[in-house]
Order: structure tokens, then sequence, then C-alpha cells
């Protein structure tokens, strides 16, 4: 069975009861199982999270590698422009007195003006020649879901076609 999310999904679970459980030095070594996993498969977001839980657990032990760690996840989630995530990730670091100054600001990251971080992943894979499908697969998305943002970038760059998306988006392989 095909299931790459498993072996992660089943560590970060592993570091949740361990962490309900007040075993905050095992729950720390399971989030970072599962986020250097999810990292691998590549799933970012999910790896964020992840290494946002270690943090909280370092915190916890009051372990000075935990603010290393929680810039990470802030730093992730910023390039993700996870708003509400970035916002959890900072309220956990003003509590234990840290001041994490990461905000996302409209066009960061190099995203195509005007595009969301997802919206200008999928039509980047798009304009390199890849189908819906493929996409879909490649993203974890349903084919749906990969034509909805796809949609949305077209109308957004004004291109036609996944060749004119290309050049909006400064000349992708495949354009």
């Amino acid at each position: 069975m095909d299931a790459p999310l498993a072996v992660p999904a089943l560590a970060q679970a592993h570091g949740h009861l361990d962490a309900h459980a007040g075993r905050w030095a095992r729950a720390a070594e399971r989030y970072g199982e599962a986020a250097a996993a999810y990292a691998e498969l590549p799933a970012a977001y999910d790896a964020a999270q992840a290494v946002e839980q270690q943090a909280a657990c370092l915190f916890e032990l009051g372990d000075p590698g935990a603010e290393p760690v929680l810039t990470r996840a802030i730093e992730a989630y910023t390039r993700l422009e996870a708003r509400w995530d970035l916002d959890r990730a900072t309220q956990l670091g003003r509590r234990w007195g840290l001041r994490p100054t990461s905000r996302i600001r409209p066009g960061q990251g190099g995203e195509a003006e005007g595009l969301s971080a997802r919206q200008s992943q999928v039509a980047r894979l798009a304009a390199s020649g890849l189908t819906n499908q493929e996409i879909a697969r490649q993203m974890f998305l349903s084919p749906k879901t990969v034509d909805k943002h796809l949609g949305a970038a077209m109308r957004k760059l004004g291109a036609r076609s996944r060749t004119e998306l290309g050049r909006h988006l400064g000349g992708t392989p495949g354009s």
C-alpha cells in the first residue's frame, strides 16, 4: 500500500500522546521525526506544524534550542503564507518571552503579483507541462482543487494558456 503520509502522521500522533502525558523530551523527539519525514515527501505545511509542536515541547523543557526550532516553523509559515499558523507560532514565542518578527506581506516570497502561494505553486507546475492530475498527485490535492487554483491564477495573470502562464511567471521551463 502506498501511503506516504502514514509514517510521519504516526510519529506526530505519538508526539501528541507523549505531550499530553507530559513526556516533553520524547514528544519533541517524535515531532522532530515527523517533521523530517514530512519534509522528505515534500509536505512543507505538515512539516512546519510538526516543527512548531516540537518547539512547544522544547519550551516546556526549558531547552535553549526551542527558539531556533520555533524560528524554523515561523519561517516556513511565512513562505507558505499560512497566516493563522504564523499567528499561532508567534503567540507561542511571545508566551515564552520571545519577540518573533516575521510577517506576511503582499507579494512576499517571490510569488507572482496577486497570486497566493498555492496558486503560484499550481501555476508553475502547470506551466512546466504537468497535467492537473499529475499536479494533484504531487501536491496531495484533488484535481478539482488544482483546476480551481489554476483557473484563479490564469484569471489574475490574464493568461489564456499554460504556455502564456509560463511567460507571466518568468519563463518557467516548458513555456
